[in-house]
């Protein structure tokens, strides 16, 4: 089941396994993963995605690479194992 999520949510990262498709060369270089962040842009256009922004950078994700504060630390050991 995915989760939406709006501005002002705290989201923790997790990498897909294969990237996301329609993001343009670049768009999405300040994406960190396994990492918390804060969501600060909701955009609709061509589906549902998230500005987050980290300590050091932003970066656009889909809802399936994020996971709210519930989820968190199962996330992080999923990150941990890779």
């Amino acid at each position: 089941m995915t989760r939406y999520y709006q501005v002002g949510d705290r989201v923790f990262t997790v990498k897909p396994e294969h990237e996301p498709a329609g993001y343009v060369p670049g768009a999405r270089k300040g994406n960190r993963w396994g990492v918390e962040g804060i969501v600060v842009q909701v955009s609709r256009g061509h589906g549902e995605c998230y500005e987050v922004r980290h300590e050091d950078s932003s970066g656009w994700y889909e809802p399936e690479e994020l996971r709210s504060g519930e989820v968190q630390t199962l996330s992080l050991w999923d990150h941990l194992a890779e």
